[in-house]
């Protein structure tokens, strides 16, 4: 019985590791994706093909409210800033998180989710733009 026990153990914690939805990981975490998306994120970094972006505007951010509702604020570095309201959600695999605003969508592919950090992805025109956030 004893060693059932550990072997189920075993399978169990094996079984999580090498579920990582992300490429950046958590591999293990309490909180759900939810509860970790659910924030106001500053960006801190961004990369365009994997090379560092000096970001003009180091004051952008997004709010992803827990009722489905994000924020997106972006400096514009002039006398206003530029502010999108919308709603989001995750797809059905949690991979992406689908941003709408006024029926322009965009998908957005996770790369880390912890609740200290969030990175996403897109490719554009350009290339691969990523993007790392971590919390206002």
């Amino acid at each position: 019985m004893k060693y059932i026990f550990i072997i189920s153990i075993i399978f169990i914690i094996t079984y999580c590791i090498s579920c990582s939805k992300y490429d950046e990981g958590p591999d293990i975490s309490l909180r759900s994706k939810k509860d970790r998306i659910v924030n106001t994120w500053k960006l801190d970094k961004g990369y365009l093909n994997n090379e560092e972006v000096i970001l003009s505007a180091n004051n952008n951010s997004i709010e992803f409210k827990k009722g489905g509702d994000y924020i997106l604020k972006i400096d514009t570095s002039s006398t206003s800033d530029t502010t999108y309201y919308g709603t989001w959600q995750f797809n059905n695999t949690k991979e992406y998180v689908i941003i709408d605003f006024s029926g322009i969508k965009d998908t957005l592919r996770i790369s880390k989710l912890k609740k200290d950090e969030l990175w996403i992805y897109e490719y554009i025109s350009i290339g691969k733009l990523d993007m790392h956030y971590v919390p206002l």
